[in-house]
Formats: C-alpha cells, structure tokens, sequence
C-alpha cells in the first residue's frame, strides 16, 4: 500500500510551535486526525478493488 497523497503529505508535514519550543498540541492533533483520514480512504480504495 503506497499512496502518493500520503506520502506527500508526510513529506511536507510540518508543526506549529509553541514559544517555549514545544509542538502545538491542537495543530498535532489536527494533522494526526487528516492522516487518519488519508490512510482511511486507501483502505477505502482498495478493499473496492477487492471486491470487485
């Protein structure tokens, strides 16, 4: 399984900081739940290819 869309985005995947240095936890989140979401439509895709 390699979808380019993911690896794109994991590729440009950045973070917001924090002033201290740290990640800011809501944009973590964030990018964590459109990861979920990308990797989710793959699976998508190919279980109809499946089943066809």
């Amino acid at each position: 399984m390699k979808s380019k869309k993911i690896e794109d985005y994991l590729n440009n995947l950045r973070f917001k900081k924090t002033l201290f240095g740290g990640l800011n936890e809501e944009d973590v989140w964030k990018k964590i739940k459109k990861l979920d979401e990308l990797y989710q439509k793959e699976i998508d895709c190919i279980q109809n290819e499946q089943e066809k």
